[in-house]
């Protein structure tokens, strides 16, 4: 909600005296994933065969980190705005650039996860635990919609804080989960 609002108000989405709809430029994520993922399955199947694929978790923790680095390149965009007073209209490819940092971290945890729901539970309970990773998914959906839908859109101070903590969550999650791949590497060669 953010983004888009970001998107609306604070981004100059004119091109040779046409102004693209703001949606548009949140189609830059779905692109980005249609270009993107091949790679993504090309680089973990080869990392695999050479023994060197990194875990679960660890790719976790990148998917995290650089969803940090996409609300960083926004909080820098919209700090660029507020010291403007609000009447400077950054360039759409910061939002561009954020989506395609957001994306690698999507491909980075996403499909891992689903992954991981596979293997890692018992058979009986695949199809159940599946569920709960989409009931997770759904869960945090929940979340940013709530967050989000607490930004006032005449209150321009507000994102770059917004963003600024977005970031630092998303860095925190990622510390924690570094600490964790360990030890969950450990339990998971135990069982």
């Amino acid at each position: 909600t953010s983004l888009n609002l970001f998107a609306r108000d604070y981004t100059n989405r004119v091109v040779f005296g046409w102004e693209m709809p703001t949606l548009w430029l949140q189609a830059a994520n779905s692109v980005f994933i249609i270009l993107l993922a091949p790679v993504f399955a090309v680089v973990w199947l080869s990392l695999g065969r050479r023994a060197k694929d990194p875990s679960s978790v660890a790719k976790f923790a990148w998917g995290l980190f650089f969803a940090g680095l996409g609300f960083v390149v926004m909080w820098v965009a919209a700090n660029i705005v507020v010291n403007g007073g609000g009447n400077i209209r950054v360039s759409p490819w910061w939002l561009v650039f954020s989506y395609f940092l957001q994306t690698i971290g999507e491909l980075s945890l996403s499909p891992v996860g689903l992954s991981s729901m596979t293997k890692l539970a018992p058979v009986k309970f695949k199809g159940q635990m599946m569920g709960v990773w989409f009931m997770a998914s759904a869960l945090g959906n929940l979340i940013a919609g709530l967050v989000g839908g607490h930004v006032d859109p005449n209150n321009l101070s507000e994102m770059p804080q917004l963003f600024q903590r977005t970031a630092f969550s998303l860095f925190i999650a990622t510390a924690v989960l570094g600490l964790l791949i360990v030890p969950i590497r450990r339990m998971m060669g135990e069982s």
